[in-house]
Parts: C-alpha cells; sequence; structure tokens
C-alpha cells in the first residue's frame, strides 16, 4: 500500500469554521476512496494549532494503513484565508468627539449635503467667518452620491494660503448620540507663505498701475490727436470764409468747432493737473468734443461736395436771365449780378455755388423792396 502523507498547515490567524469544512471535505473524499478516518473532535476546544495539525495528520495516516487496497488518493493544498481582509464583526467605526475637535482648534461639519456644490456655500460661510479670504473647495464624491472628502484652500488674515482637507466621519452630536459629517484633519499645509503673497499683490498691484499709466497715455495722446485735428480744421474754415460764409452749412460748422474747441480747453486744463487729475471726466469730455467736432467736419464736407458744370451753367444763366428782365434793377445791382453769375459758372463745389445762389436771392429781396413796392 502506498505511504500517503498529511502536512497540516494552520497558521494562529486561521479561522476554525474553515479548517472544520475543509477537514469535512476531507473526510468525505477519504471515504469515497475506502480509507477509514477517526477524528477526534474535542481537539477544536484546543488553542495549540501545531498540535491540533499534527493530531490531526496522524489520526489521518492511521486511517489509511486500516483501510483496504485503493487507488492513490489526491490531497488537496488546504487554503489559509488571510484573516487581513476581512473585515471585524464588531468592530465600530471611531466617533469623534466635537468638543475635543474644538479644543484642538479642527473644524468640523454636521450638516452634510449630496454633493460638494450644495455644501460650498456652508463652507464658504465657516471660513469667512474665521477671517479667510480667497476660498475654494474641491471634493471627491463617490459612485452612490455620497461625499468622501473635501479640500479647502483659503487665505488667513496674514495672507498666508492654507490647505485644509476634511474626511467624512463619525461625530458626537452632544446628546449621547452620533451624526455623519466631515472633520478636519491634522495634516493643515501651507502652499503659499506671507511674504510670498506679499510679493505677488505687490506684483499685482504694479501690473494695475501700469495699466492706469498706459490708459492716461493714452487717452492723452487721443486728446492730442483730436486737438491737431481740430486746429487744422480751424484754419481750413477760416481760409473758406469768402467763398462759404453766406451758407447755412457753414454757418452750423462753424458753431459746432466753437463748441469742440471750448471742451478743448476744459480737457487740457484738468490734464494739467497730473496725477490729480480727473480722468474720468477727461473720457467724458473727448467724447463730447468728438462728436461736436465731428459734427462740424460733416457739414464742412457737404459744402466741399463737387458738383458738375451743368448746374453751375444753369444756375449762372438764371441770374443773367432774371437781371435782364428787371430793367430797374439792372440799372443798381446789374454789376454786381453779372459778377455773382460769372462766379456761378465757374463754381466747382456746392457750398460755392449754394453760397453764390444765396448772394444772388439777397440782392432780388432788396432790389424787389426798394424797386418795387411804392414808397410813403
Amino acid at each position: 500500500m502506498a505511504d500517503y502523507t498529511f502536512i497540516a498547515q494552520i497558521q494562529a490567524n486561521l479561522d476554525m469554521s474553515d479548517v472544520d469544512s475543509q477537514l469535512q471535505s476531507f473526510i468525505k473524499k477519504c471515504e469515497s476512496e475506502k480509507i477509514k478516518l477517526t477524528i477526534d473532535q474535542s481537539i477544536f476546544t484546543k488553542t495549540d494549532y501545531s498540535k491540533i495539525g499534527r493530531s490531526i495528520g496522524e489520526q489521518i495516516r492511521k486511517g489509511i494503513n486500516e483501510g483496504i487496497g485503493a487507488a492513490p488518493l489526491t490531497i488537496p493544498e488546504p487554503k489559509i484565508p488571510n484573516n487581513n481582509n476581512r473585515p471585524h464583526k464588531n468592530t465600530k467605526p471611531k466617533v469623534f468627539d466635537t468638543s475635543d475637535l474644538t479644543k484642538q482648534g479642527r473644524m468640523y461639519f454636521t450638516k452634510v449635503s449630496d454633493t460638494v456644490d450644495k455644501m460650498v456655500p456652508t463652507i464658504n460661510k465657516k471660513f469667512e467667518d474665521l477671517g479667510f479670504t480667497d476660498i475654494n473647495v474641491k471634493g471627491i464624491e463617490q459612485a452612490n452620491g455620497e461625499i468622501k472628502s473635501f479640500t479647502v484652500t483659503a487665505r488667513d488674515s496674514a495672507q498666508v494660503l492654507k490647505e485644509f482637507n476634511f474626511q467624512r466621519q463619525q461625530l458626537s452630536s452632544g446628546k449621547g448620540g452620533t451624526v455623519t459629517g466631515f472633520a478636519e484633519t491634522d495634516n493643515v499645509k501651507v502652499k503659499e507663505t506671507s511674504a510670498t503673497a506679499q510679493a505677488k499683490q505687490l506684483e499685482k498691484q504694479n501690473r494695475e498701475l501700469e495699466k492706469v499709466m498706459r490708459q492716461r497715455e493714452e487717452l492723452v495722446n487721443k486728446y492730442n490727436t483730436a486737438q491737431s485735428k481740430l486746429n487744422d480744421f480751424s484754419s481750413t474754415l477760416s481760409g473758406s470764409k469768402s467763398l462759404y460764409e453766406n451758407t447755412n452749412q457753414y454757418t452750423r460748422a462753424k458753431s459746432y468747432m466753437k463748441n469742440a474747441q471750448a471742451i478743448s480747453e476744459r480737457i487740457s486744463s484738468e490734464i494739467s493737473k497730473g496725477d490729480n487729475a480727473n480722468f474720468d471726466k477727461i473720457t467724458t469730455d473727448l467724447r463730447e468734443m468728438t462728436t461736436a467736432a465731428n459734427k462740424a467736419y460733416s457739414e464742412f464736407n457737404r459744402l466741399e461736395q463737387p458738383i458738375n458744370a451743368v448746374m453751375a451753367v444753369k444756375a449762372s444763366n438764371s441770374t443773367l436771365s432774371w437781371l435782364e428782365n428787371n430793367s430797374k434793377a439792372a440799372k443798381e445791382y446789374g454789376a454786381t449780378l453779372e459778377d455773382l453769375a460769372e462766379k456761378q459758372r465757374k463754381a466747382t463745389t456746392q457750398g460755392e455755388l449754394t453760397d453764390l445762389n444765396n448772394q444772388v436771392n439777397v440782392i432780388k429781396a432788396v432790389s424787389y423792396t426798394h424797386l418795387t413796392l411804392p414808397t410813403t
């Protein structure tokens, strides 16, 4: 008969229910091979697992030797469970006493929401009440909809940027019970020192100052450009007086220009104050100055619109025809009207022709009053 050997491997952390299950399975297999075994169950009350293993091995060998011949028996390797991965049925979760957390200066939250976003207002308020600013919350949410943990970065009154971690815990409710909440861990991290924060703040202030200075410089440059254009226009308007002064467009252009010049003087006076200047006021005034100047340019541009020769000749012929049909007027205004008719014929712009037409109309009105109406 073959010599069968069973080496028992039972460790101190072996769960006895698994031992019994494996042993019963082994006994049934032996019986199917017609090997008689007698197991003393009293050995399971002992605590010396090495002795238990040796006792079981001896009894198994004895049963094999007393049995009838049979084919060699293949004995499976016993499975040794790892109790380290098995939850302890009687282990209770740790409960954090909120009064102890307060004494330790650790924050906690007893009101829990199912998402981090819903908890953010509560978190922000607690940190704000403690004097923190620049508060930012990031959390980890589990698949079951519960918040596992969250992290808060915030800047204290000394401008030190810190990171606080909160874990889901059981907290004492103050009435002998417990509630699910979040407790601050004891590993607060400094993300940025006050010196670094001050350096960054100073750098930010410098950037903002540079931005303001650039904006002021651009504003002054815009004013200088607008003023230069207004000066050029003033010269052009003065030089065109003889051509257009009797037109409505010229009169309106001159009025708009004077308004723009008055606003320009206000801007120049404010700029002279340097850093004490009210640049918001300058911005508003420059906008008004530009609007008035653009209206002046528009009116003058209408005067400068070119006309075709037909319009000029037609206006000239109209003046000469009227003069021919009004012999009384010809005696007093003949030379003047003939001169205006010649100028009408040579006119090249809308403003020039309009001005000449207006002069002719004035003479017609005067001649009608003095030469036609009876005198008393």
